[in-house]
């Protein structure tokens, strides 16, 4: 019988991470478990909770290491683009809903939400994008005022 081989990803920052963090989470096994947690649950403080970790722990580490910091912020960028994607999926797929009475399905049916398809295309488009946040902010007129001296 043969096995495949599961190839698994690595996180080329790991190994800056420093002692301290190191000693926290007892091994690099557990950090990237918590990594992996982050995107199950949506963000760091979720997975800091469901993990058992005190967030004001884990706080204190992503302000002292760097590495743990950007390794947390790349499972932040994921969980972006996971939610873009999911989305994507929701607006041009819909999602089932399905009507029990008495804890039996009666019906199922395939709902779509049109403003959520127009905000994913509108995000998308450069034609309803706008140049710089600048361009958002109302324009000031700057008056410089004289004081006339006693």
């Amino acid at each position: 019988m043969n096995k495949k081989k599961v190839r698994r990803l690595t996180y080329p920052h790991i190994d800056a991470i420093v002692p301290q963090t190191l000693d926290f989470f007892g091994n690099k096994r557990n950090i990237v478990i918590f990594l992996n947690e982050i995107v199950r649950q949506g963000g760091e403080m979720l997975a800091a909770d469901a993990l058992g970790y005190e967030w004001l722990d884990i706080n204190g580490l992503l302000k002292a290491d760097d590495a743990l910091r950007n390794l947390v912020e790349e499972q932040n960028l994921f969980i972006a683009k996971k939610a873009e994607e999911l989305l994507c999926s929701r607006s041009m797929h819909g999602f089932e809903e399905v009507v029990e009475e008495r804890g039996e399905i009666v019906k199922k049916s395939r709902k779509f939400n049109d403003k959520i398809l127009l905000e994913y295309v509108r995000a998308n488009n450069p034609k309803y994008q706008k140049g710089t946040p600048e361009d958002e902010m109302p324009i000031f007129e700057i008056k410089r005022f004289e004081v006339p001296a006693k």
